[in-house]
């Protein structure tokens, strides 16, 4: 799972980069930033902040403690059922996200081989479950490497085409709204929100901290979060323009128009919108300059569509599938589990892909999952474990839950229970902070049950649900001894299992 914990610190920066840059969040950019501006495409510069803050709040304790998954610290502090009951929002983010990457692989294929958008995404996905399946991490890290030298090769080749197409307005004539959108007071709150969501929303993500746990020393498990967060800000400079492009072209001078559909532009299409990073580089640039470009952005899509289902896969086999049915399980037996449950990852997210349109509400959705009910756990049994309990996070898990769930979801078409300040009836669109406010209540929830509890049952006949609450503070894996790191001023881990958790049954698999 974690390739040894030998990654070096190129490879992992290249890793982490071609992991967060997917093909779903490069067709997201061009389509948020084409049809509202580059003032509404938070993404960029939200999840390269999201990667400073696990750099500076949680590689460190993550690395030191000698973990293996994001939810390995959620079992120490509120044991294996809760953790199982936490693998659920961790799922659900999970599959959003790679339903929205192999939504933009099966358009650049589509738009590049001409057989159908279905046919493409299934393909794709069977392509990618095989070789990770296969290969596991180490096959993932060194494509990885490859696919982002082509990936930010063909990004910024087809950028000067693009710009310079004669259906294309010269981005330095266009004013102030036309380059940023624009936004309404009634708008900044719900904008506050979602940059939020993105920032902190970007940190629960085990594709993240399987590159972060896999580096030799923390030093560099801390380098690859900030050198990858200002690569990933970098390599998205091209693919804004690229949005810009696509909103200032006269899509009904170019092929697009010409080859029907009943629209002149993508953009008077919600159908089209997940297309149109594909369709820019085919109608506005060269042929074989555009051919370079789908390339490009398949190798974004493949590089992280691979981290997902790894990552899925990870996550059941060793925090639910081992400690809950088969502690016992032999190293065997795990290989095949998490075999199949990245063939299972696979043909659910296809199917997620192909009925959702938007690829940017995709990507935000999945972050909203994380963001409410996982990064409140997070940080409370890395950073306070001591003052939370398996109480308090159920309660923090169903508060958490209630209140984002009764705002509705647009993307998946689920209407609103209660409206809250500022909610828009025409549109049904909820633009009070819904999400921080659900994320802060569940974080206080937390704490304050658990505090509860913790003076309520003194007795231990009293603890229904088997946990000695009083000594988890305590039961945390034993410290790493430290050596000196001859690359840095850190120290290095003696072997990829010097530490261990203090649950007997996970320990065999820590060393995948």
């Amino acid at each position: 799972m974690l390739g040894g914990r030998s990654v070096s610190l190129a490879v992992g920066v290249f890793t982490i980069i071609a992991t967060w840059v997917d093909g779903g969040f490069l067709s997201g950019i061009v389509e948020e930033t084409a049809v509202r501006g580059l003032l509404w495409c938070q993404a960029p510069v939200g999840y390269c902040v999201s990667l400073f803050v696990v750099g500076a709040l949680f590689s460190g304790p993550m690395w030191r403690a000698g973990h293996v998954t994001l939810l390995d610290p959620l079992e120490q502090a509120f044991g294996s059922r809760m953790t199982a009951l936490l693998f659920i929002p961790a799922l659900a983010g999970e599959l959003f996200w790679c339903g929205a990457i192999l939504n933009a692989l099966g358009a650049t294929v589509s738009v590049i081989t001409g057989l159908g958008y279905v046919t493409c995404v299934s393909v794709a996905a069977s392509v990618v479950a095989l070789y990770t399946c296969v290969g596991g991490l180490y096959s993932i890290a060194y494509t990885d490497v490859l696919q982002l030298l082509i990936m930010t090769f063909g990004l910024w080749v087809i950028l000067p085409f693009a710009l310079s197409n004669d259906h294309v307005k010269p981005l330095g004539s266009l004013s102030l709204d036309q380059w940023l959108g624009t936004m309404a007071p009634w708008q900044v709150p719900s904008y506050v929100d979602s940059f939020l969501m993105i920032v902190f929303g970007g940190v629960p993500w085990q594709n993240v901290f399987q590159r972060v746990l896999s580096a030799k020393t923390e030093f560099r498990a801390k380098a690859i979060c900030y050198v990858g967060g200002v690569g990933s800000l970098i390599l998205c400079v091209p693919v804004l323009l690229l949005g810009l492009v696509a909103r200032t072209a006269r899509w009904q001078e170019t092929s697009y128009s010409r080859a029907g559909g009943g629209n002149e532009s993508p953009l008077d299409d919600e159908s089209q919108l997940s297309l149109l990073l594909a369709l820019t580089m085919q109608h506005l640039t060269p042929a074989s300059v555009s051919f370079l470009g789908q390339g490009a952005v398949a190798a974004a899509a493949m590089s992280s569509a691979d981290a997902c289902m790894l990552s899925t896969g990870a996550l059941f086999t060793k925090n639910v599938y081992v400690p809950l049915m088969r502690p016992k399980a032999s190293e065997r037996e795990k290989v095949w589990v998490l075999r199949s449950s990245i063939a299972l990852t696979a043909a659910v997210s296809s199917v997620v892909a192909i009925t959702v349109d938007s690829v940017y509400g995709l990507c935000l959705l999945a972050g909203d999952m994380v963001y409410v009910m996982l990064f409140p756990q997070l940080l409370a049994a890395v950073h306070f474990p001591s003052l939370c309990n398996v109480y308090g996070s159920l309660a923090a898990f169903i508060v958490g839950l209630a209140l984002r769930s009764i705002g509705g979801e647009p993307v998946l078409g689920i209407p609103a229970v209660f409206s809250y300040p500022f909610f828009d009836e025409e549109t049904q669109r909820q633009f009070f902070p819904i999400k921080t406010v659900a994320m802060l209540a569940s974080l206080a929830t937390l704490v304050i049950v658990s505090a509860v509890f913790r003076v309520a049952l003194s007795s231990p006949r009293y603890d229904l649900l088997r946990r000695q609450f009083t000594g988890e503070a305590k039961a945390k894996a034993v410290p790493v001894e430290e050596t000196v790191d001859t690359e840095g001023d850190d120290q290095e881990r003696p072997a990829c299992c010097t530490s261990r958790t203090l649950n007997p049954q996970t320990e065999a698999s820590s060393c995948v």
